[in-house]
């Protein structure tokens, strides 16, 4: 009951959130629909293919941790698992939400539960690891060609990075988690975290698949970016495609908050603020991230629905 009370206040959050940009900002809703049906179809099938290549890499960058812990699963067997939270990120409170569920299907396929959270944890690290050097490699840009940003955006992606610098330092460091863990209360969950770090931490001796698995990161992230551009040309947003280098994982980085449904709502509003200050109208800015949620949420039910075969077929 708990949990259905607090994935209804998320959906709130997330309409509450969209109804203040509606409203309180002053965006038409007739005139975002207007811009959605009205999309260039070229730019918009590019957009699409794009995106599920976005969708492949990410695929392809966790298997590539499963198999650095000894696990090397058939790619359908990956790929199934990888749908299932594809799915549940669509319904599930934040953009990581789906993570819990691809942990919980392998865990139970493999019987090694701190080795699988391990790999989706790194996943999800390498990829914010990503995230910031699209977004310095935009800034550093930026600078050359003379486009200007509030140093405020700086000073957030700056911070992001410390914040990745310190779990890199606990998760490599021996000395360092052992210094954190000595606070947690639990000794049950004390044991398991130790053969969680001792997962993560063997990593560090495995430094080619650490770059290989950031390099595709970069690639993934610089593609998802593309993905807003494509869908910006589509409804005849022109501007350069350096705002959206920088930009974009920005507007991702801020989806991660667990407030809202799939970053419903937040995704929105980031980019009505960041895009609005470039002197894109704010109705067309939302008719962006609303297509772009539009592909999350057919590609997570498209997800769910392979994953829900996989399982049906496993219990005949």
């Amino acid at each position: 009951m708990k949990k259905i009370l607090n994935f209804i206040l998320k959906i709130s959050i997330s309409i509450g959130l969209l109804v203040f940009l509606f409203n309180r900002i002053g965006i038409s809703a007739e005139k975002t629909l207007f811009y959605i049906r009205a999309v260039e179809p070229l730019y918009f099938s590019a957009a699409v293919l794009l995106f599920i290549f976005v969708i492949y890499l990410g695929i392809v960058r966790w298997n590539m941790l499963l198999k650095a812990v000894k696990h090397d699963l058939k790619f359908k067997r990956i790929f199934i698992s990888y749908c299932g939270g594809l799915f549940f990120n669509v319904f599930l409170p934040s953009s990581i939400g789906g993570d819990i569920i691809r942990t919980t299907d392998l865990s139970l396929h493999t019987k090694d539960s701190s080795s699988i959270l391990a790999t989706v944890f790194l996943d999800r690290v390498v990829g914010f690891v990503g995230l910031a050097l699209v977004a310095f490699l935009g800034f550093i840009m930026a600078y050359f060609y003379g486009l200007k940003y509030n140093p405020q955006l700086l000073l957030f992606m700056l911070f992001f990075t410390l914040l990745l610098v310190c779990i890199f330092t606990v998760l490599f460091s021996k000395k360092v988690f052992n210094l954190v863990n000595k606070f947690m209360v639990f000794s049950f969950l004390k044991n398991y975290l130790v053969k969680f770090h001792d997962c993560c931490h063997s990593f560090r001796f495995q430094k080619v698949v650490l770059v290989k698995t950031i390099l595709i990161s970069f690639l993934l992230q610089a593609a998802y970016s593309v993905v807003f551009c494509l869908v910006g040309l589509s409804l005849g947003i022109h501007i350069n495609i350096i705002h959206y280098f920088t930009l974009v994982p920005i507007i991702s980085s801020v989806t991660i908050i667990p407030i809202a449904v799939g970053g419903l709502g937040l995704r929105d509003n980031a980019a009505v603020v960041l895009f609005s200050a470039l002197g894109v109208a704010a109705d067309k800015v939302v008719a962006m991230t609303l297509i772009n949620f539009a592909f999350l949420f057919f590609i997570g039910i498209a997800g769910g629905i392979v994953y829900a075969a996989a399982l049906y077929s496993r219990r005949l």
